[in-house]
Order: C-alpha cells, then structure tokens, then sequence
C-alpha cells in the first residue's frame, strides 16, 4: 500500500518500507536531503500469527527503494523471557522468526548487527483487543457526499484495567486503502464498556471492506502517531521531524508487537 501525500518535506526524514506479517506495506514516500545514510529499521512481530518480519534498508537521498539500500547480511537476533530466536534473512533486506511464543507482558528485546555496529530495541506484549462489530452509519443527510454513501464505526472489546494502543487498517481485494495512519489509545473509552472508533473512509453499497484492528505496544503506536503528523496534508503548520523510534545507536524505525483483529463487512 502507498500512502500518498503531495506536500513533500526537504528535511531528513525516516524513508521506510514496513512489511507487516500478511504482505501488506506501508510505503513512506518523502524527499530527502542528502545526509549521511543511517539504518532503517521497519520490525513487528504479529503474536497472533507468531511470526517476526523485519526490513533493513538505509535512508536515502531521494525516494528510492533498489538493492542498493536494503540491507543484507545483517545478523538478528530476538530474545524472550526464556527463548532465543534467529531471524534468517529470507530474501535481500528481509528477515524473518516464526513459531515465535509470546503472551501478553512477556518482554522481547531485538537486536541486530550490521558491519560492526549493533542496534537495540525493546518492546512488551501488549494485550489483545477484539474487534466486536463494524457498523454502518448513513450519510445521506449531508452536504456535498454522494447520498448512498457510508462510513464503518469499529466496534472494540477494550480491557479497562489496562492502557491500550491501536492502529486500524482498511483493505478492499487484499489492497490497503487506509488514508494515512489511523492510530489511537483508549484514553476516552467508557470504563466497563466497549467502545466505539469512527472510521473516517467512505464507502458504497456493495463493496466489500475488510477492518484490521492492531493491538500494538506503545513504541508502535508512538512511532505512527509522529508519521501520521508529518504525512497528513492537513498538518501544515507542523514542522516535519523525524519520527523517533525505539532503537539505540542512531538507527531510525522501530520494533513494534501487535494483535490483530479482523472483521470483513459487505456495504448495503
């Protein structure tokens, strides 16, 4: 998935392909000035499917993303509470664990060599939270909207007793069609009760929408939080900086845990 804006920043900001564990990506797209490459780190483990990608590349001058600036031969490794995990390199710049064990709380440290440097994150299993329902809200009664068009309000099943962080994708024929990054904590959630997002994406009769709900640790949910800043057309009068992720030693990403929640819905 790209996400597209047309106000391009000329300071150095992360450039990232983030490779999520069902295929998708979120392709960050910024002009660049030329600065010294630092490492790029894009890593997220879905506990659900018990699996870790990560994607290396080196940040870059210009929106590029060739063999030159992914990055090979790096040795990565993640650490549990009681286990450690090689992640192999599956194909240039990409790396992946499977049939990773993780319950909520467990604390995972990622770390990753490149050359002679070493790169660190840390990152705790946050606790899963279940998409309920998706409901349908007409929108015929306003202005200037096509009068059989609908938006989705995201129905979660909140845990009170904790601070929860999400981020909420939309996906039609397996392309993500998010606009930007949609990302929130359950600060004003109903104590007891779930609760409900709304989902600001319009729809048609008869399409087909799958939701994707990401229960995410904070690091995830702070690093999109900044990129949904700096990358919202609306935002301009937010000076662009670099979005500060969890790793040590100058690298720029972050390593992120997350649940995911899915529901699909028909329009009608």
């Amino acid at each position: 998935m790209a996400t597209n804006f047309n106000n391009r920043f000329s300071i150095f900001l992360v450039f990232a392909i983030i490779s999520l564990s069902w295929g998708c990506e979120d392709v960050i797209e910024l002009d660049l000035k030329d600065a010294e490459p630092r490492l790029v780190i894009a890593a997220g483990l879905d506990v659900g499917l018990q699996t870790l990608d990560v994607q290396l590349s080196r940040s870059t001058p210009f929106y590029s993303l060739d063999s030159s600036s992914l990055v090979s031969d790096a040795q990565i490794e993640l650490r549990s509470p009681t286990k450690t995990y090689t992640v192999a390199e599956i194909e240039t710049g990409r790396y992946q664990a499977t049939q990773i064990e993780a319950v909520s709380n467990d604390s995972f440290t990622l770390v990753i060599r490149v050359s002679d440097k070493s790169y660190e994150a840390k990152a705790t299993v946050p606790t899963a939270a279940p998409l309920i329902d998706l409901e349908q809200i007409e929108l015929s009664d306003l202005p200037f909207r096509d009068p059989s068009a609908v938006r989705l309000t995201a129905l979660i099943e909140d845990d009170p007793t904790t601070k929860n962080y999400y981020r909420i994708q939309l996906f039609q024929s397996g392309e993500n069609i998010s606009e930007g990054f949609t990302v929130f904590d359950d600060v004003f959630a109903p104590i007891d009760t779930d609760f409900s997002v709304p989902i600001r994406e319009t729809f048609m009769p008869k399409d087909t929408v799958q939701v994707r709900l990401l229960s995410t640790n904070k690091a995830y949910y702070d690093y999109f939080y900044q990129l949904a800043l700096v990358t919202d057309p609306r935002s301009n009068d937010i000076t662009p900086f670099n979005p500060q992720g969890n790793f040590d030693n100058n690298a720029l990403g972050y390593f992120g845990i997350y649940h995911a929640s899915i529901l699909e819905k028909i329009i009608e």
